[in-house]
């Protein structure tokens, strides 16, 4: 019998044989669970992923306007890795109007990418 885990609106994000922590609930069969974000890819995989979805000149245009902080635009120079969870990424996604769900997105498919 699986155990999962759940996030605040309900969907299950995690699925294991054995329980994990006492909160999580156990079900009948095994849930579909969704591809797992993962937490950094490399610069090449980033840039790849951008460029695969027609979205590298967009990225590449919001990080060199003089209006974005400076140190934003010297991570996007500079990062020999992206993390999905720091102020640039959260930065660059607001600027452009991308959801959570389409960064979300563009992590796992860059995680997919190998030079």
């Amino acid at each position: 019998m699986p155990f999962v885990d759940r996030d605040e609106s309900g969907a299950i994000v995690g699925a294991f044989a054995m329980r994990q922590r006492p909160d999580q609930e156990w079900t009948d069969e095994w849930p579909e669970v969704g591809p797992t974000v993962p937490l950094k890819v490399s610069r090449y995989q980033a840039l790849a992923a951008l460029m695969q979805a027609g979205l590298l000149d967009a990225v590449t245009a919001w990080a060199h306007d003089p209006s974005t902080d400076p140190l934003h635009k010297l991570a996007f120079d500079t990062a020999t890795e992206f993390a999905r969870a720091s102020s640039t990424m959260a930065a660059g996604a607001a600027a452009l109007g991308w959801a959570d769900a389409q960064l979300d997105d563009l992590f796992i498919a860059a995680a997919q990418i190998q030079a």
